[in-house]
């Protein structure tokens, strides 16, 4: 439906008002000047309904059930002013609309909790085995987390107390064994840890354990009614790789025409070829379709073996569409009734970011725009929450009023909210080299615990899945990378006004799970 030639501005909105047992009814609020409604369109999976199940009064609607089905109604409208009015989209399953009671399962109300297995808990000293090089500063070491901590942490009942109901597990894939200088200044000494660097497709590094913990993860945490999606590279693989020994046409050239090196140049005109790093070579996958091949085929060899429930998927908008159309695909034909979800992370604007989620794409990615406007206006810097309001009515339009986006307050990628919240930090600074010089310390104001709740709660209250980074339950202080992944605190580590937070933040989980 192309409402493209109408206009924009400050129209009213259409809102669900009740569910009964042979109908549902909507109710239009109109905007300040009080303009009425015009045109409404109302349609099922795009298909306009009859005029004959619903009916129009002023400003209610109503839409019968004898002319639904499974699928997602959409009562979109024009005021008397020619202006579009925000949409109500309600997704209807049988004929009930969507909800926690019978739906619970559903990824629409599900909280994702993000962690990076080398910085959670450390459950086996004895795969600890760090990188021997004097020149490697220890941010960027090997901290000795793993499988067996993550496992330890579930089966005790850590993440169901915390009322979250999926986990992001950070890439697992075997990495390098040593460290390599980056390209860029300051030509600091880097390493894997992270696990973005994979040398192996199919096994799991060393460090972080073993196939059999990660499928005892996976096992306890569906026996909890929990989801277990892992991060996914698919943009690039470390020098080391086989893929690079034995198939060097699958990847791209580094060297410019011009004779520049093609690293980290994010503009659109390299943004499907350049590199991350010299001794990281990104995959060609427009001239090579046997690579697209390998990959996607991989991605569903690690669905398939531990029985997962979903991708995260890295550095989207440097992969072309072609290759998520194929993966998208071949997940759709595994054979079983999961429905499964991608997230994606792409930086960019609100339209190359939607690019990517579309029924043939990812069901989401992360929605930097909400997250890039709130955290100012909650860290305190700037309290005019207008802009933010705004902001996220064009967010509604943009990825429509039911998405399955995600929700932050801080990511392994981004100085940790609660670092501006307690005026430790500025949005000014570099946050990378504060890691290294100067990086904030422990809380200094309780407020910053109120400040992050805050931002939390709008995350839970939006449409969306809300993502709870490790250490934001407990107000974790950090700069940018490496410091916002220091090692997480359990226990007798964690102060009293950490554990107050905690509490806060567990109870936002429960009202999220209990009226969404």
């Amino acid at each position: 439906m192309d409402l493209s030639g109408y206009k924009t501005g400050s129209p009213g909105k259409i809102f669900k008002e009740k569910e009964f047992d042979d109908r549902y009814t909507f109710v239009y609020e109109p905007s300040a000047d009080g303009a009425a409604l015009r045109d409404i369109f109302i349609t099922l999976d795009n298909e306009l309904l009859h005029p004959d199940v619903y009916d129009l009064d002023i400003n209610k609607i109503i839409v019968y059930k004898r002319g639904l089905k499974t699928g997602r109604l959409r009562i979109a409208a024009v005021d008397e002013l020619d202006r579009v009015v925000l949409e109500n989209h309600t997704e209807i399953i049988g004929d009930k609309a969507l909800n926690v009671n019978n739906n619970g399962d559903s990824w629409y109300f599900s909280i994702l909790y993000s962690l990076m297995v080398d910085r959670f808990y450390d459950g086996n000293t004895e795969n600890n085995t760090v990188i021997d090089d004097p020149e490697l500063p220890q941010l960027f070491n090997f901290k000795g987390g793993d499988l067996s901590g993550v496992y330890e942490k579930l089966i005790n009942g850590y993440f169901k107390d915390l009322n979250v109901s999926a986990l992001w597990i950070s890439p697992i894939q075997q990495q390098p064994d040593s460290a390599f200088t980056e390209f860029v200044e300051p030509y600091r000494k880097v390493s894997g840890y992270h696990g973005y660097w994979p040398v192996s497709p199919k096994i799991i590094d060393p460090r972080y354990g073993t196939e059999k913990e990660f499928q005892n993860i996976v096992n306890n945490a569906h026996e909890q009614d929990m989801k277990i999606i892992l991060d996914f590279v698919s943009n690039h693989t470390h020098q080391e790789h086989p893929y690079v020994k034995n198939n060097r046409q699958w990847f791209g050239n580094v060297d410019l025409p011009d004779g520049r090196k093609n690293i980290r140049l994010w503009s659109e005109e390299t943004r499907l070829t350049t590199w991350f790093d010299t001794f990281l070579p990104s995959f060609d996958f427009q001239s090579n379709p046997d690579a697209v091949e390998q990959v996607t085929n991989d991605a569903i060899w690690w669905l398939k073996t531990y029985n997962l429930d979903g991708f995260r998927q890295d550095a989207v908008k440097h992969v072309p569409h072609t290759f998520w159309r194929d993966l998208t695909s071949k997940i759709r034909a595994l054979d079983n009734e999961k429905t499964y979800y991608q997230i994606g992370e792409t930086f960019g604007s609100d339209q190359l970011i939607r690019s990517y989620v579309n029924p043939g794409e990812l069901d989401a990615q992360f929605n930097f725009s909400i997250y890039f406007n709130a955290r100012w206006q909650f860290s305190g810097q700037n309290a005019e929450f207008s802009q933010l309001a705004e902001v996220i009515e064009n967010n509604l339009v943009a990825f429509d009023p039911i998405n399955l986006m995600g929700n932050i307050t801080s990511s392994h990628d981004q100085v940790r909210f609660i670092a501006f919240a307690d005026g430790q930090m500025d949005f000014s600074d570099n946050g990378t080299e504060r890691s290294f010089s100067n990086p904030p310390t422990n809380v200094k104001r309780k407020s910053s615990f109120s400040k992050l709740q805050n931002f939390y709660a709008l995350n839970i209250s939006l449409p969306g899945v809300p993502v709870l980074y490790y250490g934001e339950e407990i107000g974790m202080m950090g700069a940018g990378d490496q410091d916002n992944r220091r090692m997480m605190r359990f226990g007798e580590d964690i102060s009293f006004d950490e554990t107050l937070h905690k509490e806060v933040i567990s109870n936002l989980n429960k009202l999220r799970h209990t009226y969404t």
